[in-house]
């Protein structure tokens, strides 16, 4: 497996760099190996599916940088995402959706804890006709249940985010006001 991590954000990536292995723990017990590069077109030439994970706020970015190089022949999982297929204008053999990430889990220092997996998300895909064998190699890749809906909104209206986000930052504005007072960020409005 081979995955891409940006050259500014390698804290985590370090670890799995200096020992080849990704530790997980928690509700999956298990390691394996990765291979973590910052070179996108070595990751895009080692496999035909690719899952993009970078947050919503980084759609665009991520859009731009994958624009350079052809990718005709992959499959694109946009995990979770909302309306992710709308705005990649680009040439690619399918991209799919889901409504929710496979498993709620956080990097710590040696590995990855896993808090919670899920049984089942939603998938979907903006295009009409999908191959068949896009349906096969995406069931080979997750070890959960696939629940393919008839459109991306059907996807996108069954994410939780939406939901769920806005109610734990509003719990959460003053340690998150408190820690923007004390922060070398400058806030503007």
């Amino acid at each position: 497996m081979s995955i891409y991590s940006h050259p500014i954000h390698h804290r985590h990536a370090n670890d799995v760099i200096d020992t080849g292995q990704l530790r997980a723990s928690g509700k999956i017990e298990c390691s394996t190996n990765l291979h973590v590069t910052s070179d996108r077109g070595e990751v895009i030439e080692f496999s035909k599916a690719l899952i993009l994970t970078a947050p919503s706020t980084g759609q665009k970015t991520v859009l731009q940088k994958l624009k350079r190089f052809d990718l005709h022949r992959h499959i694109i999982i946009a995990m979770p995402r909302n309306l992710f297929s709308p705005i990649a204008d680009m040439e690619v053999r399918c991209i799919l959706e889901t409504n929710l990430a496979t498993n709620s889990c956080r990097m710590e220092k040696g590995g990855l804890l896993v808090l919670a997996k899920k049984d089942l998300i939603f998938i979907a895909s903006l295009q009409r006709d999908i191959y068949p064998a896009v349906y096969d190699t995406t069931q080979r890749i997750f070890s959960l249940e696939l629940r393919w809906c008839s459109g991306i909104i059907e996807v996108c209206l069954s994410n939780v985010n939406g939901v769920f986000h806005p109610l734990l930052m509003l719990m959460n504005a003053g340690r998150i006001e408190t820690q923007l007072a004390t922060s070398s960020y400058t806030v503007t409005a």
